[in-house]
């Protein structure tokens, strides 16, 4: 399927009011703030820097994966220094310009889930005369009100660091977050299987969430799924067709970036 009949796919499926987005970390790096896999390279030059490796050993880092960087930075530095860190690097100091997220505030009648720790979403869909019901911690839901718009935040939020999830203790040891995940399951569900849901910006490589969204998502087989994968991440996109999603490859973050505008254009012009 070519990129512009994938997004008249979308944009049909959305313009119902059923649509809803998963949105990972590539969809803030239009803003500045790093992806996946390039704050796994930020936290090996930070160890770099403050060990006084040279320049070959830091590059060595770049092959291990963020979880297994950030457990290297919480081994050195400790638990609350490591998330300091994280909170530094994911702050709205650090942004350029936010217009993706503008552009994603301005779709009408969805909720979102997202792996970003970022304030960014929510303050666009401020912006735009909202008051967004934000969820990070399962006890909250109880405090939600009916046709409120619904932003999840499954890895926590930045200004709160104790909830951030990014180590590999945060993924398989934290009895917290897997608490989080079973308290959020109904929200979940209700925008993983009710809806047509669009995948954007998420790491496949990011297995430990994958497998928990896979786990959700299989509940509902009769209502379509989609995803956008950029470059290699194609080779890891196995769980999602198997699910029966369907899949758009982009070849370049650059590509993806213009693909993303076309799209959020079209859905907030489609009826003018």
């Amino acid at each position: 399927m070519t990129p512009e009949a994938f997004i008249r796919l979308v944009v049909e499926k959305f313009d119902s009011g059923k649509g809803s987005l998963f949105i990972g970390s590539g969809i803030s790096a239009d803003a500045g703030l790093p992806t996946w896999d390039g704050l796994g390279k930020t936290v090996a030059e930070e160890l770099g820097r403050r060990l006084g490796w040279r320049r070959t050993e830091i590059k060595k880092l770049y092959a291990l994966s963020t979880p297994d960087l950030l457990n290297r930075h919480k081994k050195h530095f400790g638990d609350r220094e490591m998330r300091t860190f994280l909170r530094g690097t994911l702050s709205a100091s650090r942004v350029k310009n936010p217009s993706m997220h503008e552009l994603i505030a301005s779709i009408p009648n969805t909720p979102f889930v997202t792996t970003n720790v970022d304030q960014l979403l929510e303050q666009a869909l401020v912006r735009s005369g909202e008051d967004p019901f934000v969820v990070w911690q399962g006890e909250q839901i109880s405090y939600r009100f009916p046709g409120e718009r619904l932003v999840v935040k499954i890895h926590g939020d930045v200004d709160h660091p104790e909830t951030m999830v990014f180590t590999n203790d945060d993924y398989y040891y934290s009895d917290s977050y897997r608490a989080r995940l079973q308290a959020l399951a109904p929200i979940l569900h209700e925008v993983l299987v009710t809806r047509t849901c669009l995948f954007l910006g998420c790491s496949l490589r990011d297995h430990t969430m994958m497998s928990h969204v896979m786990r959700v998502a299989a509940a509902g087989p009769s209502i379509r799924k989609y995803a956008v994968v950029v470059g290699d991440e194609l080779r890891v996109a196995d769980p999602l067709a198997d699910q029966g999603f369907e899949i758009l490859h982009l070849d370049t973050p650059e590509k993806f970036d213009l693909w993303l505008k076309d799209l959020f254009i079209s859905m907030n012009t489609k009826d003018d």
